[in-house]
């Protein structure tokens, strides 16, 4: 890829090895025609070296070959359980209900982890902890952690636990109590104000999370501040980041990180990572140039998706259970209500999981290295009546990417 730079200088970047070099027009020229028999052998050499050009489809070919094996030999088994879909607050894109697990489904779920550990060669097991809000019921919460973490032990394997919570019933006794926490997910809606009259109940909530947000992070647990970005929300959010940094902190010190996400309808109090979710025009990266305003960098150069955890709807070692006992391979499974078993009938033999790693028309892409492809499942489930609408994943991640380079290399597009 190709960005303009000054002095008539273009910045290239190799999506795939991530080299990064200034080249003029002539040699911009040369490389997107891939015939090099005019130029200096030795700067074909350098090209070679640096990762930026390779032999017929060898790159093409590693990045697959690294992706498969993240799929299919994961070195994790991740596990998201929906114990309840009660919530104390009425937020305006969330359709709750009443469902809770019960101590018998707590009971069949722990036998179902048990045989499940069995099975794979993984060596970590993560569970991720949603709602509606789980702090509703913090003894379920802790014996259900407590017990799937001695489970993990007796197996030789090693526990990780996260938990989304809206941060209005977390206190420091309770904290104390959840030692198995690694990790905790806030939400803020935007500024004070925009947020108290989204996450309310009888009173504001912003600054009951907000103390929630240093309790975690005095906690020494891992803090994802969420922040949704909405039309809505996009005023404040310049407010909102210059008071997370000069109250909680972000960055690695302190163990606190920020991300964003568009508001999306559901059934699940927020957890769909910004991947998984529909984008909403260029509200994203105004929310980045916010935070940069107020000195934060929240957004970087994205990871290649062999980096990160697979998405569970194309990998093998991944199930989500929600409170009826209903197994589902995707996030937006459960908000559809597409669901692959249950904890009574077990999980089905082949669940409808992507049999291809990506879209064929992803093939030629050059962000696929950065994206892996994309949204499978809503792909599958929901474009089947739009195959030939545009990749959003496609125009946010150039932006996102042109956002970091004008931050490290001044381009100018």
């Amino acid at each position: 890829m190709f960005f303009k730079a000054p002095n008539g200088r273009y910045l290239l970047l190799n999506t795939f090895s991530r080299s990064r070099l200034f080249v003029d027009d002539e040699l911009k020229n040369v490389i997107e025609k891939g015939v090099y028999d005019t130029v200096d052998p030795q700067i074909v050499k350098q090209l070679f070296a640096l990762g930026v050009i390779s032999e017929g489809t060898q790159q093409r070919d590693q990045f697959t070959d690294l992706y498969r094996k993240r799929v299919y030999t994961p070195f994790e088994y991740e596990f998201t359980i929906i114990p309840t879909y009660c919530c104390n607050l009425s937020c305006y894109y969330c359709t709750r209900s009443e469902k809770t697990f019960s101590h018998n489904l707590l009971q069949k779920f722990k036998k179902f982890f048990s045989k499940e550990l069995e099975k794979g060669d993984f060596e970590n097991v993560a569970v991720r902890i949603a709602g509606g809000e789980p702090l509703l019921y913090p003894e379920l919460l802790s014996e259900l952690c407590g017990e799937l973490s001695q489970i993990t032990e007796e197996h030789g394997k090693k526990f990780f636990s996260a938990l989304a919570t809206n941060g209005t019933l977390l206190t420091d006794e309770l904290l104390q109590d959840f030692s198995f926490l690694n990790a905790v997910q806030l939400t803020f809606e935007g500024c004070r104000s925009y947020h108290d009259s989204v996450r309310y109940d009888k009173t504001g909530t912003y600054d009951r999370v907000l103390n929630s947000a240093e309790m975690i992070r005095d906690a020494g647990i891992f803090l994802n501040m969420r922040v949704h970005v909405s039309e809505m929300s996009i005023q404040g959010l310049e407010e909102l980041f210059c008071d997370l940094k000069s109250t909680i902190g972000v960055g690695p010190a302190s163990k606190t990180m920020i991300t964003t996400a568009p508001v999306v309808n559901t059934t699940i109090c927020p957890l769909y990572p910004s991947r998984c979710t529909d984008f909403t025009g260029s509200l994203l990266p105004k929310a980045w140039e916010a935070a940069h305003r107020c000195g934060l960098i929240i957004t970087g150069m994205p990871n290649p998706p062999y980096e990160v955890l697979p998405c569970p709807y194309v990998t093998p070692t991944s199930l989500i259970i929600d409170p009826d006992g209903t197994f589902y391979t995707c996030l937006m499974g459960v908000n559809e209500g597409i669901g692959v078993g249950s904890l009574e009938q077990g999980v089905e033999s082949e669940p409808s999981r992507s049999s291809e790693l990506w879209h064929r028309e992803c093939e030629n892409c050059k962000l696929l290295p950065l994206c892996g492809g994309g949204c499978t499942w809503r792909y599958q489930n929901l474009q089947g009546d739009q195959p030939d609408a545009p990749c959003e994943i496609r125009e946010l991640l150039t932006e996102r990417l042109k956002f970091y380079l004008r931050n490290e290399h001044s381009i100018q597009e």
